[in-house]
């Protein structure tokens, strides 16, 4: 008995893709100090995923951050006056040493944002302004075996201005990024073999007509 072979499809929706997490940015600084630069590398991509996006650039020479440093952590550290002062005396040094420590940090900030609005870095800022948006969650992870860059007060980098929900955080080079493969957004297609059979004496057109849409 001949057969009446019909190839037809229809679509099948694929598993819905996970939760969006935001963005996440890992700067990562090479060897280098401060009298040296370092070397820049910026990655890109969805949390949780492999990064869309990575950039080389660098961060040039600044010993003038090093000795903002100190200064403001010998200003910070005369906060801890001795209690055997009497009380007016204390307070009025006390009020000296805040102001000296607000004008040195306000000084080291201005020098980190110097620092990284260097020409060896624009294209790292640059890419960082186009492919973030204010609307996004974004997480920045900077990467540096460097402690002195450890210590300094990212949160003030003013690039951070322009993103309300991007928060900041540091770490050693050895921090390994969890990823995972992409969930498909559209939908597979699915090719269906149909056996209509002899149509001598049967109405196989509503079933062809069927499986085609």
């Amino acid at each position: 008995m001949p057969l009446s072979l019909q190839m037809g499809s229809t679509d099948a929706i694929s598993p819905e893709r996970k939760a969006f997490m935001g963005k996440l940015v890992v700067l990562k600084l090479g060897e280098g100090s401060f009298e040296q630069g370092f070397a820049v590398t910026l990655q890109i991509g969805p949390e949780g995923e492999r990064p869309s996006t990575e950039i080389n650039g660098k961060l040039p020479p600044a010993p003038g951050i090093h000795q903002q440093y100190s200064c403001w952590q010998q200003t910070y550290l005369r906060l801890g006056l001795p209690s055997r002062l009497e009380a007016p005396a204390a307070q009025l040094t006390n009020v000296s040493h805040i102001d000296d420590c607000r004008q040195t940090a306000q000084l080291l900030s201005n020098s980190l944002n110097c620092w990284l609005r260097a020409e060896s870095f624009r294209s790292i800022r640059e890419t960082l302004l186009e492919k973030l948006t204010p609307a996004e969650e974004i997480r920045i992870l900077v990467q540096t075996e460097a402690i002195l860059v450890q210590r300094l007060p990212w949160h003030l980098w003013d690039l951070l201005g322009r993103y309300p929900k991007a928060e900041i955080s540091l770490s050693a080079p050895e921090y390994q990024l969890n990823t995972s493969i992409k969930t498909p957004t559209y939908r597979d297609k699915v090719r269906i073999l149909a056996i209509l059979g002899n149509s001598d004496g049967i109405d196989v057109a509503t079933d062809r007509q069927l499986l085609q849409n």
